[in-house]
């Protein structure tokens, strides 16, 4: 039997955590293969990777989450896929560009009243209690967001209004020495340890509980550090939409967002709306109460570091019992250690080699370690 995690009591999970998934779908994506007869367990997060993964056209896909209020900001971004046309549903979603006037024919709460009948009755009337969220920008809207747009804000003293303006007229080929003369200086180093750090990040920006299991660890501004420096030099700056909502709250333009929002896959993720399911449940006990052999992918987050790692080791131990002969699974690690034990090796076969390289093009600025598992029957 899984041991239960108690971080769900959190008081945090009474609110919106993340508007926004702050993962690189497309490392999820390429580790998956999602193939046409999957069915697919991903965690709900903002909703952006799950939808995302979506474009892949599984033949189901099982969205969960511990946090109910996440569930209810999917509800709201796929009702809004179903009933909005496409520049809508930016609308509604409060997206910005940069280099392109951003969409604002109809007003956001507007289209709100246009999709709120396809909502369940709670995520509904969350909605309606916090119609202000979708006032101001619901992708802006959750707490983790929220805590970037103090960085956002502070970030403007701390390499200054041109710099900032300058970093996206830059090519792959300057970016390093851009960063090097005009970024990098001591002011903003320290500033990343603190804003960034175990400590602060804990208290305003996620929960001190999420890194209940990350003793031993060393400094995590220090390890932001260095995926921001990576992303800010060796990352086509341009392309990152996660960098451009960071320093800007917005996406430099249309081409330059998550799959989802993307206009070339609106369309598509019209026609498979109907395949996402919707779940408000604790990980452990969804796949503990599945069948053996009933799914073939997962996308997974960084959920492991929550639990201990005996938890960890029987929850993988039921991930292999409810998939498929074949199946693979992607998760990330922040600041807790979590891959395959030697103990697993018979059941699961680590593709490191991949894992890596997808790892090297991320364009998030969060995890230190990306794994990719294939389920051996």
């Amino acid at each position: 039997m899984i041991m239960e995690s108690q971080i769900h009591e959190r008081p945090v999970f009474e609110n919106l955590l993340f508007a926004q998934s702050w993962e690189d779908p497309e490392l999820d994506i390429e580790a998956l293969q999602i193939a046409p007869s999957d069915r697919v367990v991903v965690v709900t997060s903002g909703g952006c990777n799950a939808l995302s993964l979506l474009t892949t056209e599984p033949r189901e896909l099982i969205a969960i989450d511990m946090n109910p209020v996440q569930s209810w900001i999917m509800e709201l971004k796929l009702a809004g896929i179903r009933a909005l046309s496409h520049q809508e549903f930016l609308t509604l979603l409060g997206v910005k560009f940069i280099e392109e006037p951003s969409p604002n024919h109809v007003s956001a709460t507007a289209l709100y009243a246009k999709v709120r009948s396809l909502l369940s009755p709670e995520a509904r009337s969350f909605w309606d209690r916090n119609q202000h969220m979708i006032q101001s920008g619901v992708l802006q809207a959750g707490r983790f967001e929220l805590y970037l747009g103090m960085f956002r804000r502070l970030l403007k003293f701390v390499v200054g209004d041109r710099t900032l303006r300058d970093l996206m007229r830059q090519s792959l080929e300057t970016q390093a020495e851009f960063y090097r003369s005009r970024w990098d200086s001591a002011t903003w180093r320290l500033f990343v340890r603190i804003f960034f750090s175990r400590r602060v990040l804990g208290k305003r920006g996620l929960d001190p509980e999420f890194f209940k299991y990350a003793n031993g660890v060393g400094s995590f501004g220090k390890q932001w550090l260095g995926v921001a420096r990576h992303a800010l030099t060796d990352l086509p700056v341009r392309e990152n939409y996660f960098l451009t909502q960071i320093c800007f709250g917005r996406y430099l333009n249309h081409n330059a967002v998550p799959r989802y929002l993307h206009p070339h896959y609106f369309d598509l993720l019209k026609e498979n709306a109907g395949r996402v399911r919707i779940l408000t449940d604790e990980l452990e006990k969804f796949i503990s109460r599945s069948e053996p052999h009933s799914f073939d992918k997962f996308a997974l987050s960084n959920v492991f570091e929550w639990v201990d790692e005996q938890t960890y080791e029987q929850l993988l131990q039921q991930l292999w019992r409810v998939a498929t002969p074949g199946a693979r699974l992607c998760y990330r690690n922040l600041l807790v250690r979590r891959e395959r034990p030697a103990s697993f090796e018979a059941h699961l076969r680590s593709d490191r080699e991949r894992a890596r390289r997808l790892l090297w093009r991320d364009r998030s600025f969060l995890y230190s370690n990306f794994v990719i598992e294939e389920v051996i029957k």
